[in-house]
């Protein structure tokens, strides 16, 4: 039935890009963790600059060169010079592990909308072609299709809160059949309108989505390693709860086949991705 194999590719494109984003956050940590091993002036060379360009009144400050028997006599010129280096790498340790999250989840939740759009279209208009058959009933089919494309359209344009109701009231798919998951769907997607129309600050419309929330209004909504490996989780998990419920209400098929089946290559890409054999 080409609803079934339409709804295993689109879980598919869903699990593959949960592990690539899982490798490119593992490969930023690797990144991060270069940067600070191999890049990075050791922390009493970085007091003495200070404490130089502070405070003291040599032409020359003397450093010793980490395990080595060497020493660096730097000007005051060539000092102000190391330090502001040493500052701008140490901004872009921390920065850069904290832009790389905000990109993942970002992504994350466009590669979780894309999924369930285009599952809701290919079960509406899988409904659609079913009706075909009969005398006048084609005609019937392809006035129907082009109505529930429009109105997948237009869903499109709806917040992830309608996109998920609309799964539940129009295609049946209980929402308190929703596994457990390390976070919230909707929060994610409040985290990301932060991220892309506030810079990640905090308002008043993220406060009044994600109740109970212990920020304020003016915070800096944090995107650390837990929360981008939860976020990925939890796309996982739902997306596997609504291909098994769709798979399973409107058509033939069997969806455990499948999921054993992405379950293996996913986990043999991951091997792939990482090294491995």
């Amino acid at each position: 039935m080409a609803t079934a194999d339409e709804l295993a590719s689109l879980y598919d494109q869903l699990m593959v890009g949960c592990l690539q984003l899982t490798r490119f956050h593992e490969m930023t940590l690797e990144t991060a963790s270069a940067l600070d091993r191999e890049a990075s002036v050791p922390d009493a060379a970085l007091a003495a600059l200070e404490e130089y360009l502070e405070t003291g009144e040599d032409p020359t400050l003397t450093l010793q060169v980490e395990d080595s028997d060497e020493r660096l006599v730097l000007t005051r010129e060539e000092a102000a010079y190391l330090h502001r280096l040493t500052t701008m790498g140490l901004e872009i340790e921390v920065r850069y592990p904290r832009v790389a999250n905000n990109m993942i989840l970002i992504y994350l939740t466009t590669l979780f909308e894309g999924f369930l759009l285009d599952s809701v279209r290919a079960v509406m208009t899988g409904v659609a072609r079913d009706l075909r058959g009969g005398q006048g009933r084609g005609t019937v089919s392809g006035l129907l299709v082009r109505l529930l494309r429009r109105q997948v359209t237009d869903l499109g344009f709806r917040s992830i809160q309608v996109k998920l109701r609309f799964v539940e009231d129009t295609l049946g798919v209980d929402r308190r059949g929703y596994p457990e998951t390390p976070a919230d769907l909707e929060e994610l997607y409040a985290t990301r309108n932060l991220l892309v129309h506030n810079g990640g600050v905090v308002n008043r419309k993220y406060l009044s989505l994600v109740r109970g929330s212990g920020l304020r209004v003016g915070d800096v909504r944090p995107v650390d390693d837990d929360y981008v490996r939860g976020a990925i989780a939890t796309v996982q998990r739902v997306g596997e709860y609504l291909y098994r419920s769709l798979v399973s209400r409107y058509t033939d098929e069997d969806p455990e086949a499948r999921l054993q089946q992405a379950a293996r290559l996913t986990e043999r890409l991951a091997a792939l991705l990482s090294g491995g054999e």
